[in-house]
Formats: C-alpha cells, structure tokens, sequence
C-alpha cells in the first residue's frame, strides 16, 4: 500500500512512499516464513548483524590477511554504533544500511578488478539494496560511492551498476522525491 489509511486520523498518509523499505521487506519475508512478527524482528537484526561481519570481513580481506580482516569484522558489528540502533533506538533501517554498506564496497572493489556477470549483477542489486534500506544514510553514500567507484582501476562497469542500481531502487526515491511537496513530512521533520 502506498497511502497507511489509519494514519491522520483514519484521513490516510503516504507514509510508505518515504520510509526506506528494504529492511521491513526483508522483515516482513521472514514473517511470511512463519515466524512472529517479534520473533522475525529479532531475526531481521541478528541477520544484518551477521551480513555486516561477513561485509567487513569481505570488504578488509581484500587488503589484508585473514586474522586482521577477521578482527575488522568483529569490531565493526561490535562498535557502539549497531547496539545503539538495536537496543535504544530500535532502528531497523540504520541497522541494514550499516550491515550492506561494507558489503557494498567490497563488491564494487571485486568488480573493479575482474568483472563478471555474477558480480555485476550482485553488485548492483546490493547497491540498490543499499539505496532503499535508510533515507538520509542513503543520500550520504551516493558521493561516498561515486568517489570510491571513480578511484578504481574499472571505472565504467561500476558505474554502469551504479546506474542499474539507480533505476532498480526508482520504486521508492522517484515518488518519494515526486510527492513529497503533498505532505506535510518537510515541515514535521
């Protein structure tokens, strides 16, 4: 649903057209599996836990051996930043974005050096992963990406997959961006 019709006193609001949706996807999949909705809220911040290490540990391996990448990994997902989210602020998206965000660097790295189909195609959908998992972490690492992407050896395939994954994340920030001058959410925020 793109307008929540309980919202503003049963008026309706079109807040899911500015709320990142990645995580509450992926939230509400492992929902669908069967689990309860605390169970699989609990599950959605233990597996991008898990997908921040193996992104850290990913993206440091490329640059070092494997105790200190190992080490990189742990301290990442163990840094007060992802307790903070889970346990005081209870802020899914954050929690995703962080978690994809190294994963995301590794893959434009590995693409960088030996494009392959299959990395391409991955990096581009974590890109756009990336892209609809928080709002404003979102818009702070399109620079960040843009300038990581232009200092690597194979500059036109990620951009290329920068530019996929633009067009395969369009669903949320398009209308987002489009319909933002109908409500009230520049003013409240």
């Amino acid at each position: 649903p793109r307008i929540a019709p309980d919202f503003s006193f049963k008026l309706g609001f079109p807040v899911f057209n500015f709320y990142a949706p990645f995580s509450y996807w992926l939230t509400g999949l492992i929902n669908l599996t069967g689990f309860g909705i605390v169970s699989s809220l609990k599950l959605s911040f233990l597996f991008a836990l898990l997908v921040g290490f193996f992104g850290g540990y990913l993206f440091l391996s490329n640059f070092f051996d494997f105790y200190p990448a190992f080490l990189g990994g742990v301290l990442y997902i163990t840094s007060l930043y992802f307790p903070l989210d889970i346990f005081v602020r209870g802020n899914l998206a954050e929690v995703w974005f962080l978690a994809l965000m190294p994963l995301a660097f590794h893959l434009v790295y590995k693409n960088s050096q030996k494009s392959h189909r299959k990395t391409f195609f991955l990096s581009t959908l974590v890109l756009s992963f990336v892209l609809t998992s928080h709002n404003i972490y979102s818009l702070i690492f399109m620079p960040i990406i843009l300038v990581f992407v232009l200092l690597q050896k194979n500059k036109k395939v990620n951009l290329i997959s920068l530019f996929f994954s633009l067009f395969l994340s369009a669903y949320f920030w398009l209308p987002a961006i489009a319909e933002m001058n109908f409500t009230w959410a520049k003013e409240v925020a």
